[in-house]
């Protein structure tokens, strides 16, 4: 069903909004006319607006200021391409199925985040086009991407998410690899040890969140990445992989293991950046001493681990 946002609706939810709450969150409508969009763009707070199916170049021009604009639209014509070019937070196109050549040359370079996860391929002039951008890139539709494709994408300077590959050749890790900035590839539920020596030399933020398993040999490469790794999908890691991952650099989130041996939690307690072990369920006596060691600001742990370790660390 078709609601539109008038002026009028604006005009009441910006007089019922909290003085201290200046974000407006805004999902239940359609529509939204050129007036509306135009007392929205004024607003000093920060807006967001999802579900439009439709907008005006207009409205597009007037709402190029607010926070976070995710647009239900399915067809991208060129007019509006150049309107929404000037958005500069998050933007998000992900009904879009298709992207002509002309209508990614003329989408936004410059803004926060943009999503366009509903492209299951897209064509080389349009990954050139798409790899200009300087901010967020989410094309996590994608799931067979030429080479050509992602030789473009890799040139991309900042997120990168691409969390429709469910598999990646040694020839596209190597591709992939020379992005700076941080990269997604979520979608991956095994890794080979080959792959992973080529992963292992990416400059940024590393995402395999879908990896399950990781041999020592993987561990062993994915450690030597100059930047944060995300391995949540791992349940469980060996004494050596915790050993090895201790000597990573940087940030590293292990959501998902469970459970820890005592000589596992003694290795990763020396790690000397961030570490996340959110998922624990439970943790030994001597693990938490280990971990208590620990500056509070540098770990992140489930609420049971948590408590157990401040109680060490507060004994001293």
């Amino acid at each position: 069903m078709y609601v539109s946002l008038t002026k009028e609706i604006v005009q009441s939810i910006l007089g019922s909004a909290n003085a201290g709450d200046s974000y407006l969150h805004i999902d239940s409508y359609t529509g939204i006319t050129n007036e509306a969009a135009e007392l929205l763009g004024q607003y000093s707070g920060d807006v967001s607006i999802a579900g439009l199916t439709g907008l005006s170049v207009r409205s597009a021009r007037a709402l190029a200021g607010i926070d976070s604009l995710f647009l239900k639209i399915t067809s991208l014509d060129d007019e509006l391409a150049a309107a929404l070019g000037v958005f500069k937070s998050s933007l998000g196109l992900d009904e879009l199925t298709t992207l002509s050549e002309s209508a990614a040359a003329l989408l936004p370079k410059n803004c926060e985040v943009l999503s366009l996860c509903g492209l299951t391929a897209v064509s080389d002039p349009v990954a050139a086009f798409l790899s200009l951008h300087n901010g967020g890139l989410l094309l996590d539709g994608l799931t067979c991407p030429s080479d050509t494709v992602l030789r473009s994408l890799a040139r991309h300077s900042g997120i990168l998410s691409l969390g429709g590959l469910t598999d990646i050749s040694d020839e596209q890790a190597a591709i992939l690899v020379i992005h700076c900035g941080d990269l997604y590839l979520d979608g991956l539920t095994t890794l080979p040890d080959s792959v992973a020596e080529h992963l292992g030399h990416h400059q940024g933020l590393l995402a395999l969140s879908g990896i399950e398993n990781l041999s020592d040999t993987a561990a062993s490469s994915l450690a030597k990445c100059r930047g944060g790794l995300m391995l949540s999908g791992l349940k469980a890691i060996s004494d050596r992989t915790a050993e090895i991952f201790s000597r990573h650099e940087w940030d590293l989130h292990l959501d998902g293991i469970q459970s820890l041996s005592d000589n596992a939690a003694t290795f990763l307690s020396d790690h000397e950046s961030l570490i996340s072990l959110k998922g624990l369920t439970g943790i030994s006596e001597a693990a938490a001493e280990a971990f208590a060691r620990r500056g509070s600001d540098s770990t992140c742990f489930s609420e049971p681990a948590a408590k157990l370790i401040e109680k060490k660390r507060l004994r001293g």
